[in-house]
């Protein structure tokens, strides 16, 4: 799993999918999902811990949170 690669344990990840399976794969792992509504319906990604409709809104989200605009990208870049 790509967070044992980075060294981080799944539960501080963040994943965001857009798939059913990638969803699940990524629940399953313990990762925090969040399910993007662009191919599928939300209903389709019933285990992400939260929806949203682009990548904006997860930017939106993760600003609200309070996460530092370097990590909305991929490992911080």
């Amino acid at each position: 799993m790509a967070a044992d690669r980075l060294g981080v344990p799944p539960q501080a990840c963040l994943v965001v999918e857009d798939a059913p399976a990638g969803v699940e794969a990524a629940a399953t792992a313990g990762c925090r999902v969040v399910g993007l509504t662009t191919t599928h319906p939300a209903t389709a990604l019933h285990q992400a811990h939260l929806h949203a409709t682009s990548l904006s809104e997860v930017r939106h989200h993760l600003t609200a949170a309070g996460v530092p605009a370097a990590a909305h990208t991929p490992h911080g870049r």
